[in-house]
C-alpha cells in the first residue's frame, strides 16, 4: 500500500509529527502552505485565522500532489483551531476527492484533542474511509515518537 502524510502546520508541532510518521511508515509528504504565507506572529495569525473561519475564506495553497490517486491511505494532518480545522485544509479538502481513500486523521493542539475534526473530515469526503486518529498535544510534539510509535501499535 503506498501512503502519503499530508499536513498543514504553523508553528512547526504538526509538520513534527508528520516528519515522524513518514520516518517510521516510509510514506511520501506534502506539505500544504499558503500562497500568501501566515504571519509569524502568533496574534496576527490568530486575528487571520478568525477571519478565515467567519468568512469561510478558503486560502489559495502552494503547488498540489502528483497522483493523488496513486496512494491508498492518506495520513492528514493539522492543528486544532478552535475547534476545526484551519480553514486551508478545507481548501485542500475541498480540491482533491478522496474517495476510496483510508483517512488517518492527527492533529496537535494545547489540548482539545480533535474536538468536532474527525466529523468535519468524513463530512467532506464521505467516501474516504476514516481510521483511528492521533492527537499529539503541543508539549509532546517537539519529540512524537513514542506517541507515534504507540498509534501505530494499536492499529
Amino acid at each position: 500500500m503506498k501512503s502519503l502524510v499530508l499536513f498543514y502546520s504553523w508553528s512547526g508541532n504538526t509538520g513534527n509529527v508528520a516528519a515522524e510518521i513518514a520516518r517510521q511508515t516510509g510514506a511520501d509528504v506534502f506539505r500544504i502552505e499558503p500562497v500568501k504565507p501566515h504571519a509569524d506572529d502568533y496574534d496576527e495569525l490568530v486575528d487571520l485565522a478568525k477571519v478565515e473561519r467567519r468568512n469561510k475564506i478558503r486560502p489559495e495553497f502552494k503547488g498540489g500532489v502528483d497522483n493523488l490517486y496513486g496512494y491508498d491511505v492518506i495520513f492528514l494532518g493539522f492543528p486544532n483551531w478552535w475547534p476545526d480545522l484551519p480553514m486551508i485544509v478545507y481548501a485542500f479538502l475541498d480540491k482533491y476527492d478522496l474517495s476510496g481513500k483510508a483517512m488517518a486523521p492527527f492533529c496537535s493542539s494545547g489540548g482539545s484533542a480533535f474536538s468536532k475534526t474527525i466529523q468535519t473530515i468524513k463530512s467532506a469526503e464521505p467516501e474516504a474511509t476514516a481510521l483511528v486518529g492521533l492527537h499529539v498535544g503541543a508539549s509532546r510534539a517537539a519529540n512524537p515518537s513514542g506517541a507515534v510509535k504507540a498509534r501505530g501499535s494499536e492499529n
